[in-house]
Parts: structure tokens; sequence; C-alpha cells
């Protein structure tokens, strides 16, 4: 008898136990949400690309944070919420990536997963980065090479070349492109290698002839300990080729501008720039102001933030203007103030001064030059000096 009681039993639990749920094939399109989409699913390249994240029924977004993995790569703060992607991983494998949207009142929502396949296995660099030369130019040549999974030195490559110009050599790590000594009209040059197994990238040049042409240049130029000169043709586009001279020295191009030192320039010092391109030369100069004594706040002082912030410094002579402001240590975006009074001021008042915070105080003399000799169509030199006596560190109470 017991037997069939237990029976009756189980048949009673299998008839009574709920049943496993399944995924609402029409979710309610109220409910807060999250979709995680990329402009790639697969990567076989180095090109960045870019996430985007819909947010939708999710009031008072303050920041979309996307992640790779676990880490924090980016986060965007307006919609449409989207971050570019520039990974330098060369490999065959996965990468999972997730965003999680968070409100005004502290909510989070997050994504499902994404992934990306990504199978980048060679890519062709090239020296300088910036593909633009001049044919005949002061840049003649550059060396272009082929990078692989195994980074190896001992890869055959074979090297093409679509369009005017030699290469050093058809095969092997690495060629060197020399332009020809002159051309009549801009063109693209393509430099091609591949390896053993047919695998294949492209380099490709903008080649523009050293003729004068009419063309007329941009230039922003910034002297102080070291230099920050924007050198840009008429089209917008860095122009490496350019030989930059400032006293003497010839600035080199790095980083889509010319940066370098021009040794010490003293207050009173004539800062002569000399920029030679293939119509001409164009030629500014302008004279370094003294640095600023701050005179206050005093460094190490104490001030409190419930009172405007004052700050005072002395000049011998008066240059075109000042940059001067303040930032947190450790440093907070959000929290930092620039200004630019003309040169005759001696005093800015600041105001809604943070509390609770270290703040580093500065003030920059800024002597200017806005024209220029030679084929230039913009044109702007600055001189810039401060010293340690141009700064203070104080800390603000409530």
């Amino acid at each position: 008898m017991k037997y069939v009681y237990l029976l009756f039993i189980l048949l009673l639990a299998a008839c009574t136990s709920a049943p496993t749920p399944t995924p609402d094939p029409n979710p309610d399109p109220t409910e807060p949400s999250i979709a995680l989409s990329s402009s790639v699913t697969s990567r076989t390249n180095l090109d960045p690309f870019t996430l985007t994240a819909e947010v939708k029924n999710f009031p008072d977004v303050t920041k979309v944070e996307f992640y790779r993995d676990t880490n924090l790569i980016g986060s965007d703060e307006t919609a449409p919420y989207e971050l570019q992607v520039t990974l330098w991983q060369f490999g065959v494998f996965t990468n999972t990536y997730t965003a999680t949207a968070t409100n005004s009142s502290g909510g989070t929502l997050s994504s499902s997963p994404l992934s990306v396949n990504v199978n980048v296995v060679d890519a062709l660099f090239i020296s300088p980065q910036e593909s633009v030369m001049l044919a005949g130019g002061a840049a003649t040549s550059f060396e272009a090479y082929l990078r692989t999974e195994d980074d190896s030195d001992l890869i055959s490559v074979a090297w093409t070349l679509e369009g005017p110009g030699t290469l050093s050599a058809t095969s092997g790590e690495r060629t060197q492109y020399t332009p020809p000594t002159t051309l009549e009209a801009e063109t693209t040059v393509t430099v091609t290698g591949t390896l053993p197994g047919g695998r294949s990238a492209k380099g490709v040049i903008t080649l523009r002839p050293a003729t004068p042409g009419g063309n007329l240049y941009s230039v922003s130029a910034r002297v102080f300990s070291t230099t920050d000169i924007f050198v840009t043709d008429s089209s917008g586009t860095p122009f490496p080729s350019a030989v930059v001279v400032v006293n003497g020295t010839t600035i080199p191009f790095v980083g889509g501008r010319f940066q370098g030192s021009a040794g010490a320039i003293a207050a009173g010092e004539t800062v002569t720039l000399e920029i030679t391109v293939p119509e001409g030369t164009i030629r500014a100069s302008v004279t370094m102001p003294s640095a600023p004594d701050l005179t206050a706040p005093a460094d190490g002082s104490s001030v409190s933030a419930a009172n405007p912030l004052e700050v005072t410094w002395a000049m011998p002579e008066s240059p075109s203007s000042y940059r001067l402001g303040y930032g947190t240590d450790p440093y907070e975006s959000d929290l930092a103030v620039f200004a630019t009074p003309p040169g005759e001021n001696r005093t800015r008042t600041f105001t809604g001064i943070p509390a609770n915070k270290t703040l580093n105080i500065f003030v920059i003399a800024i002597n200017e030059n806005l024209t220029a000799t030679g084929p230039v169509s913009s044109f702007a030199l600055y001189a810039e000096n401060s010293d340690g006596s141009s700064r203070a560190t104080v800390t603000t109470t409530p």
C-alpha cells in the first residue's frame, strides 16, 4: 500500500511543478534597456571602429561607460553614446564588449555582451606616419615595413609599387621608397607588401609637386621652453616636408607638428621663425616677454573657497596678453579654469573656487605677431614665458 501512496505523491508533484520559463518573444517596449552595437563584428585590420549604445526608457542618463572584457576603455556623456576604439593588437581571438549606463539618481543599466572577432595578422607601417611627401622636397624618402603576428625579422616580404618613384628593394623585411625629383601634378602612390602565404597590406602616399604652385600655408606657432608649431597647406593637411627653423635651430616634425627645443631664449630677445616651403620662405619674429612674478596668493597658503580668489602679479613691461588660471591637484579637468586678460592687467579675480582642493595657480606672459611675409594665408606666432616665480600652490577651505 505504501508503494501506491508513494507513486501517487510523485505523480502529484509532477503535475503541480512549475514549468520552465521561456523568454518573452515580445518584451515590454517601455522597460529600460540598453543595446550595444559595433560598426564591425569581425576585424581584419587595425582600423578604428565604433561602439554605439542605444539607451531607452532610462531617464536622466549622465554617462555611458564602455568595457572590453572587464576593463573600462572609455565613456560618453551625451547621446548618441559612442566610443571610437583603437586596438593595436595582432592575432586571432575574440574581444567581448559591454556598456553600462548611469543616471542622475545613481541607477545603472548594463547591456548584453557583444563579441567582436579579431583576425589581424599583418599591417603596413610607414615612417613618417603622415603619408604626405613632396617630390624633390626636404623629406626625400621613407622606410616601409610589414609587421606580422610573430614580428619576425626573417620574414620575406614581396614589395610592389604603384605610382612614380622607386623602391630600394622588392623583397625582404623592409624597403625604402624614394619619390621622383619632379612631378607635374599631385598624385597618389601605393606600396604593397605581400607575405609568402598571399596575405598583403598597403600604404598610400600623397605625392605633391615641389614646383611653386601658388599654395598658401597656415601657421600657428608657440615658442616657450619648447616649440609647438603647426604648418598646414591650403587643404588643411599637415605639411611635414616644410623646414622649420627657430633662432637658427631646425625643429623636427613629430606627431603632426614641429616640436623641439630652440634653446634658451631670454626675455627681450627676438624669436625669429623661418619656414621654408616649395613656394618660398615664411618669415616672422616676435620679442620674448619677461616671466611674470606672481605676488598673490602666496605659495603654500590657504584660501577660503567662500571668497573670490584674487590673483595678482608683477610685470616689468606690458606684453600682448596673459594666460592664467588654476587646476586641481590631482588634476580634474572639469575644475580647471583659464583666462586671457590683456597685457596691461596685473590682477584677475576668480569666483566659484572649489573647496577642499589643492590648486596650482599659474600666469604666463605672451607676446604675439599675427602677420608674416611669404606664401602664408593665416599666421600666428606666440612667444610665451613663465618660470617658478609665475606659479603658486594653495589649499582651499570651505
